[in-house]
C-alpha cells in the first residue's frame, strides 16, 4: 500500500515537471530573444502568394537570410507578408525588390531579396514596394487546358 502511493506520487510529480517544462518551452519558443534574434521585420504586398508559408526562407544570392513570419490577405486582396531579417547587419535598401520563387519545378516556395542601390536602409515595420509574385504551375496549366479547348472548338465550328 505504501509502495503505492510512493508510486502514484512519483508518477504525479514526472507529470507536474514534464507539464511545466513544456509550458516554459512553449513561451520562450514563441520568443525570437530566446533565439538569438537581433534582427527586424519588414513587409511586402504580392498579388499571388500561393504555396507561400510561414517559416519559408527568404535569401539574399542564395543565402539565408530571414524567414517568413506570417501570410496575410490585406482589405486590397493583396497578400502581406511579413519577413523576418535574423540580423540587424543585413541593411537593405529602400529600392530593395522581394520575388517569390520555387525551389526546382514542385519544390519550397521562397522570397529572394534583390537589395537595390539606394543610401536609405529600410528599417523595422517599413515595406518593400518592389515585389514579383511566382508564377503558380497549376495556373499556367490551367491555361494551357483552356487554350487548348478554345483550339478545339474554333476548329471544330470552322469545319462547318
Amino acid at each position: 500500500m505504501k509502495e503505492n502511493r510512493l508510486l502514484n506520487a512519483g508518477v504525479g510529480a514526472f507529470v507536474l515537471l514534464a507539464a511545466v517544462s513544456m509550458m516554459f518551452l512553449a513561451f520562450f519558443a514563441s520568443t525570437p530573444d530566446w533565439r538569438g534574434y537581433d534582427g527586424y521585420t519588414v513587409y511586402a504586398k504580392f498579388d499571388e502568394a500561393a504555396g507561400l508559408r510561414a517559416r519559408a526562407p527568404i535569401r539574399i544570392a542564395g543565402v539565408r537570410i530571414g524567414e517568413v513570419e506570417s501570410v496575410e490577405l490585406t482589405p486590397s486582396y493583396q497578400a502581406k507578408v511579413a519577413l523576418r531579417i535574423d540580423s540587424k547587419s543585413t541593411e537593405l535598401p529602400l529600392d530593395t525588390t522581394a520575388h517569390i520563387f520555387t525551389e526546382g519545378l514542385l519544390g519550397v516556395r521562397y522570397v529572394a531579396i534583390f537589395p537595390g542601390y539606394d543610401e536609405s536602409t529600410l528599417k523595422h515595420d517599413d515595406e518593400i514596394l518592389q515585389t514579383n509574385s511566382g508564377f503558380v504551375l497549376e495556373n499556367l496549366i490551367a491555361q494551357f487546358l483552356i487554350n487548348l479547348g478554345s483550339e478545339s472548338l474554333n476548329k471544330g465550328s470552322s469545319d462547318e
